[in-house]
């Protein structure tokens, strides 16, 4: 191996070697600055982490190094007086660039934690200064490189033996990583597509429309007194409606993830934010099949809870709130060499740089992230989600899927467009009743705004409607919530009362367009005989939820449980939930359920709790020390 290195110019592997190392130490900093904090890496084991460190700095390090290649092939081949000092200034600006973006980090991340000052909170010429400090970084640090790499008169400086094998060692341990490491690029989405001969336009549009927090116990067409939905009971005598749906989590992330991948968050592991979609997850899910069949994808939602990118949700919408998928070239490498969540760490630390940058240098303003999900206004408003649907269906020459959740009714306080049942009320406390009422009367009006246009374009007997909630009210995992699906014409109308999940979604959409349910996908149509079957869901407990301060989560994730801090099972209209954290069983009725069965069919409390674990344990986890004897308790409905 010498008398190889011998043979490349001192120089250039200098350069070579310089490229590699500043790469490796920017991705390392910041993977060491994600370790220590809250992350997408908390419930990773050790090798996954590596993982991430070592896939993610060869995809940034590669285009770099193969211009650092063709630079001295074509010293080597030219080999005219003068020019190799062209080409080595020109290469050098390639690990100047990198160890001035780590300064710059490393000084923004100090002065924040120290000071609680940054780029994000500069405005004038403060912003100035910034872009004056990253320019001065970068020509210091040139200068340097350039005295280290560059020809001085006739002195060609070696490369330290330490930092060759160093380089040499990272790479070569990076390709045993890559080649261990299944390709997520290319996961197999395994569905069969419609053989209908009809072509892409016959295809229906598809349209999710869910609202936060929503009861079913107070939807006047699921018999609440107070008449909250008028608009959808005009659609009843045309649509599918399941009177005992429930959510497979307790939270916004976890749910609406599940209905997109049709996967328990047991199995995917996304409970709640900072989790994310690794491996196959990542390309699996039901945006994914629509788009490979013609199918233009957008999504509508909360920009950090329910967001595919920020899920790291893959090859899945054309267009994510407002913005399309980061396909960057470090990106598409890290997809193509294996996915256990190295392309979204890199998205995430390109992000970091690039959002400072362009605000130091006035290109765009950041926005600080703790903000963003702490006050009003982060989200396009349920006026702008309407129109925006509205436009998207006019616009599109081909069908399309709209994934769309409106904040409508998030609590614990309300913003009305109108005041009925609260009128001449004061909000001044949490969750008032009457103002969550009005706000169900809002979005029951804004589900009638999307049929009526849906009508007058013709497009209501070319479109299917799915109306839902993430969880119920207060985040309540155990309530039922409201599901109905507007078929073309009228199709499957009906009531199912036997319990369903969200996780059905995906298979029925993928049954009425005529294809056939994906192994790895969970649930089953709605359109076939329904069976009385338990449903799994899941919550973190109150204490494990990760807050978000300063943009950065924190709290603790701890194994072997992580962010999981609630199992619930239904069986028909009894709910129980095992506690993971504090060990112990609750169980009752579910107010309201129609779907009830014998009670010597229920299963006691202590075969409860067997069944969850025995899920959990199925999913991967490690059940074996859970105590074999917990508290039990009876919860009374009321």
């Amino acid at each position: 191996m010498n008398k190889q290195i011998k043979k490349i110019p001192s120089n250039w592997l200098r350069l070579f070697i310089s490229t590699a190392i500043a790469v490796y130490l920017y991705v390392f900093m910041e993977w060491l600055f994600f370790l220590t904090k809250t992350s997408f890496m908390s419930a990773m084991n050790f090798y996954q982490r590596i993982s991430v460190f070592l896939l993610s700095a060869f995809a940034l390090a590669l285009p770099g190094l193969v211009f650092v290649l063709v630079l001295a092939g074509l010293d080597v081949m030219i080999r005219r007086e003068g020019l190799t000092k062209v080409l080595i200034g020109v290469g050098t600006l390639i690990p100047a660039l990198v160890f001035g973006s780590l300064a710059f980090i490393l000084i923004d991340n100090f002065t924040y934690t120290m000071f609680k000052f940054g780029v994000v909170s500069t405005t004038g010429v403060w912003r100035t200064a910034y872009a004056l400090l990253f320019v001065v970084l970068c020509v210091v640090i040139y200068r340097v490189l350039w005295g280290r790499v560059g020809l001085q008169g006739n002195v060609v400086r070696k490369p330290s033996k330490v930092q060759t094998y160093l380089v040499l060692s990272l790479l070569l341990v990076s390709l045993v990583v890559i080649v261990i490491e299944s390709p997520g690029a290319n996961a197999d989405l395994n569905v069969g597509m419609p053989d209908t001969g009809e072509g892409v336009l016959s295809l229906p549009n598809i349209i999710l429309l869910s609202t936060d927090g929503l009861d079913a116990t107070h939807l006047s067409i699921y018999g609440y007194e107070r008449d909250t939905t008028p608009n959808m009971r005009k659609l009843m005598g045309n649509a599918l409606m399941a009177e005992n749906a429930f959510s497979n989590a307790g939270n916004t992330a976890g749910s609406l993830t599940s209905v997109l991948t049709g996967k328990l968050p047991t199995q995917t592991r996304m409970y709640y934010s900072p989790d994310i979609l690794t491996g196959a997850d990542s390309y699996q899910h039901l945006p994914g099949i629509l788009g490979q069949m013609g199918y233009r994808t957008v999504q509508l939602t909360d920009p950090y809870q329910a967001d595919a990118y920020t899920r790291n949700l893959l090859n899945g919408f054309d267009m994510a709130n407002n913005r399309s998928e980061n396909k960057t070239l470090f990106t598409i490498i890290n997809q193509y060499l294996g996915d256990g969540g190295s392309a979204y760490f890199n998205f995430v630390i390109l992000e970091r740089l690039t959002e400072r940058l362009q605000h130091a240098f006035y290109l765009n303003t950041m926005l600080n992230p703790y903000k963003l999900v702490t006050e009003e206004g982060s989200s396009l408003s349920a006026q702008q989600q309407i129109d925006r649907i509205l436009s998207i269906i006019d616009e599109s020459k081909s069908p399309v899927f709209i994934q769309v959740h409106m904040l409508v009714t998030h609590g614990p306080r309300f913003k009305l467009l109108q005041s009925v049942f609260s009128a001449g009320e004061t909000q001044d406390a949490d969750w008032m009743a009457d103002f969550y009422d009005d706000a169900i009367l809002d979005f029951d009006n804004d589900v009638d705004k999307v049929f009526e246009h849906l009508s007058e374009t013709g497009e209501l007997n070319n479109t299917i409607v799915i109306i839902y909630s993430d969880h119920g009210m207060k985040w309540n995992y155990r309530k039922r919530i409201p599901l109905l699906f507007w078929f073309p014409d009228g199709e499957h109308a009906g009531t199912i009362q036997q319990n369903v999940q969200l996780l059905d979604i995906a298979p029925t959409i993928l049954d009425y367009l005529g294809i056939s349910r994906p192994d790895w996908m969970g649930g089953q149509s709605l359109l076939q005989d329904v069976p009385q079957r338990n449903i799994f869901s899941i919550n973190t407990a109150s204490e494990q939820h990760i807050k978000m301060a300063n943009g950065l989560y924190e709290g603790r994730l701890i194994p072997p449980f992580y962010q999981l801090g609630v199992v619930n099972l239904f069986v028909c209209d009894r709910w129980y939930s095992l506690f993971l954290k504090n060990p112990g069983l609750q169980y009752g009725d579910v107010g309201g359920s129609t779907a009830s069965c014998e009670k010597n069919d229920m299963p006691l409390p202590e075969q409860a709790i067997s069944m969850i674990l025995d899920h959990l344990k199925k999913s991967g986890y490690d059940v074996s020390k859970f105590p074999q004897t917990i508290p039990i308790q009876l919860v009374p409905n009321k």
